[in-house]
């Protein structure tokens, strides 16, 4: 019939008005950035005076960075900026310090089988934190809407 014609000849036209998948968002989408990431917690024996000294090693798959810890207030920030980004800070807690950030950036290429790794160590000493994970299931959300980028990706470390 007639329908069947019709959708043929529009699934051919090479210069209609059907967009490529995955060019552009529909115009009705909101513009959400992507919250939360890979995130890590653990409790370092070490004290507050020696945070400044600590060296973070934050790696994705073969992308790593490095930071040491900068006072602010009573805690210490050590956020990554640059290809491999994360939030990242200490807290005093108990006789140590806490520690708790997120990977974050271009969640779209991320992937199952993803290495994350988090070392933490004073100079020339044995690490205080050697954490690596492979990712094994991402939990996956759309806050700007189903049909709407970003595709969000989150897992925990720890």
């Amino acid at each position: 019939g007639w329908l069947s014609l019709s959708a043929f000849w529009l699934g051919c036209d090479p210069g209609g008005e059907l967009a490529q998948p995955g060019t552009l968002p529909p115009p009705s989408c909101p513009q959400v950035r992507c919250t939360g990431g890979v995130s890590f917690a653990a409790e370092l024996a070490v004290v507050a005076a020696d945070a400044p000294n600590l060296e973070l090693l934050l790696c994705h798959n073969n992308l790593c960075s490095t930071v040491h810890p900068s006072p602010s207030g009573t805690s210490f920030g050590c956020d990554f900026a640059g290809p491999l980004s994360a939030a990242c800070r200490l807290d005093p807690s108990g006789g140590g310090l806490h520690l708790a950030g997120t990977f974050q950036g271009l969640m779209t290429n991320w992937a199952v089988g993803d290495t994350f790794t988090v070392r933490v160590s004073l100079p020339g000493a044995a690490p205080l934190l050697d954490l690596q994970k492979t990712i094994t299931r991402y939990d996956e959300t759309r806050p700007a809407g189903p049909d709407c980028p970003p595709l969000c990706r989150s897992a925990t470390l720890l």
